[in-house]
């Protein structure tokens, strides 16, 4: 919905969360969730904004689908799509109307296609590894909505008894009432039925605040019910994250760029914003960054007219700040024009640089764990400069990931020094690919809105130990081998160093779970890498008590903080012994028959094991006493290919 009602109703769940209800007993709705558990593949996605009426001639499903390609290889993680519901036709603006006066909440806008088509497009979505939201809007409906006539309790009126809209401008929709509890029941089916029925991943929460916030919670804890979903609420408030969204709107932050692209602020800017945030927000909480939104385009300007020159500059902020970053509609083809809200108004689709930008920002935030999600993200240190007015620095680092940003936000040319040497390192251009080497004491010469992003790259050749723990650590997938071949399953493994500072070798984290249920490993183990003097490597193996108080833990800074390897149990005769064997790969194995293991009749158990840069290969097998396999795989290795 338009901006406009963000400052309007700013207290609106302080006030609306406490109105009386009606005669219907609280308890027919679900309560809702201790705390949001944000679904495993959202912490390195980025979000694209579709808007199908202006997205292709036809402002069609099967129009849009053609399109899927090549925003899967742009590195889009989640698609939200704009109200695809049937629009009203009592009051409506324009001559399309507005796609957020809904006039049936289970129905589809016929002029995008049938609901079967839509099922298919998020069939496809899924297919090529996206997740696809839909924009939910809760606090009002079309005039026309059957409901007005089924249910005209269900709406709020005027000192007449009419129904009135929320706001005086939006005089195409009118107000529901949410004091009356079967309409909470109504609408979290409807919301279930999206889920359940259509196979969609979550919602986009339309003006989030001027609905209760309990009825968000309660809708979160049954589809949650149903399977992991992601929130987004158009509302910008801590309260929002506890028990009902993934994400909240980011308005300060783009309020700030709109400033500084204006000359009406300066780059440090940027550091009250950050001050507010941790203020304000916990660390897992997601904050959606963006430069424009169907909101800002079709009401406050273009991009290039709000943020000037510094247009580029910004989106490359927005996509390595702490935040998921935006992309709107045709925002990769250098769209520089105010789309028509109620009108077809075709976005003009061609060749420009934007797209390769976005797709550098978009994969490297996929493939760098430091740039990912909540806790599962790096730390933003400043870079202070000798020009800070002008000039913004950072450096963010996560389990060996590293990402090394400047942003001249000026109109002027700066030379600069850089203080301490928190950067210092080897990176790697994102956009060039060269590299660059940096040590304190930095000096730099920038462009007006010139921005620099480097990626930390892995010294490898540090020796043995080194490469090994490098190779090892990451995130993997037998995804590829499962499809190929039916006897595999979909597992995934998180691989992160812990406990760092000591001096007796690497110590890695190991969750492994089925890729339907990330959230609960069925296995997680302590690897500590052993020089044994030989050539050889040991990797043993070690178990955590109660592991599951740790699952998830590969996401935070310090995993396993509250342990140290005397607390746990070493498992005797498990080790893997490896050997480097060419430039790029280890092999290894258990010892014969030295692994004891129980599992599924078994007296013992074998690994081999082969790791490379890009790929874990593990065969992981049980035998009983007469040498006979009883568990693991038959026809050979898991075989994990790196994720990131």
């Amino acid at each position: 919905m338009r901006r406009m009602c963000i400052s309007l109703a700013l207290l609106a769940w302080a006030l609306i969360a406490f109105c009386p209800a009606s005669a219907v007993e609280v308890e027919t709705l679900p309560r809702g969730l201790d705390e949001v558990r944000h679904p495993e593949w959202s912490y390195n996605a980025g979000i694209y904004e579709v808007n199908v009426r202006q997205f292709s001639p036809g402002g069609t499903f099967r129009e849009f689908e053609a399109h899927l390609p090549r925003l899967r290889d742009m590195g889009v993680g989640i698609l939200w799509f704009m109200p695809i519901h049937p629009i009203g036709e009592k009051n409506r603006k324009g001559t399309l109307g507005s796609y957020y006066s809904v006039k049936d909440y289970y129905g589809v806008n016929p002029e995008f296609g049938t609901l079967d088509e839509f099922r298919a497009l998020v069939d496809k979505i899924h297919d090529m590894g996206m997740y696809v939201i839909i924009d939910w809007v809760a606090n009002h409906s079309a005039w026309d909505n059957p409901l007005t006539e089924e249910h005209p309790d269900w709406y709020t009126r005027d000192n007449f008894g009419n129904f009135k809209p929320p706001v005086a401008d939006w005089y195409d929709v009118i107000q529901l009432d949410y004091r009356n509890w079967d309409l909470r029941r109504y609408m979290i089916d409807a919301m279930k039925f999206w889920v359940e029925d259509v196979g969609i991943d979550g919602f986009r929460c339309d003006v989030a605040g001027m609905v209760p916030l309990d009825f968000w919670e309660a809708a979160r804890a049954e589809l949650e019910a149903v399977k992991p979903v992601f929130m987004l609420a158009e509302w910008e408030s801590p309260a929002a994250h506890h028990a009902a969204f993934d994400m909240t709107y980011s308005w300060d932050l783009s309020n700030t760029m709109n400033n500084i692209g204006g000359n009406r602020a300066t780059a440090d800017a940027i550091d009250a914003y950050l001050g507010r945030e941790t203020r304000a927000y916990k660390r897992d909480d997601f904050r959606m960054l963006f430069t424009t939104n169907h909101d800002e385009n079709s009401w406050n300007g273009t991009v290039f007219e709000r943020l000037g020159g510094g247009v580029e500059a910004f989106a490359a902020l927005s996509a390595t700040l702490p935040g998921m970053p935006l992309v709107y509609s045709g925002q990769e083809a250098g769209l520089n024009k105010w789309l028509d809200f109620f009108e077809k108004d075709e976005i003009p689709w061609g060749g420009h640089r934007y797209r390769q930008l976005y797709t550098t920002l978009l994969k490297l935030k996929r493939r760098n764990r430091a740039l990912w999600n909540g806790e599962a993200g790096g730390l933003l240190e400043r870079v202070y400069t000798s020009a800070d007015q002008s000039v913004f620095a950072f450096v963010r680092r996560k389990h060996g990931y590293g990402v090394f940003a400047v942003f001249n936000l000026s109109g002027f040319d700066q030379s600069v020094t850089l203080s301490g040497d928190a950067y210092s390192g080897r990176y790697r251009d994102v956009f060039t690919g060269e590299a660059a080497v940096f040590e304190g004491g930095a000096e730099m010469e920038l462009d007006a809105w010139e921005y620099l992003l480097y990626e930390a790259v892995a010294p490898e050749g540090g020796g043995d130990m080194s490469d090994l723990a490098m190779y090892m650590t990451g995130s993997f997938s037998s995804l590829a081998q499962a499809r190929a071949d039916s006897d595999y399953i979909d597992i995934r493994l998180e691989v992160v160093p812990v406990w760092p500072d000591r001096s007796d070798g690497p110590w890695l984290y190991v969750e492994q779970a089925l890729a339907s249920r990330k959230s609960r490993p069925y296995r997680q183990r302590v690897y500590h890498l052993v020089d044994n003097g030989d050539g050889t490597i040991s990797s043993e193996v070690y178990s955590i008590e109660e592991p599951l108080r740790f699952a998830g833990d590969w996401r935070l800074d310090e995993p396993l903080a509250g342990l140290s390897p005397d607390s746990l149990a070493v498992r005797e005769g498990c080790a893997v012994v490896l050997r480097r064997i060419s430039a790029k790969t280890f092999e290894g194995s258990t010892v014969e028959r030295e692994c004891v293991s129980s599992l599924r009749g078994a007296v013992f158990a074998t690994s081999e094991v082969s790791v490379t840069r890009e790929r874990l290969m593990s065969w992981d097998r049980g035998f009983d006493a007469e040498g006979n396999q009883v568990w693991g795989a038959t026809k050979g290795p898991y075989i994990f290919d790196r994720l990131y």
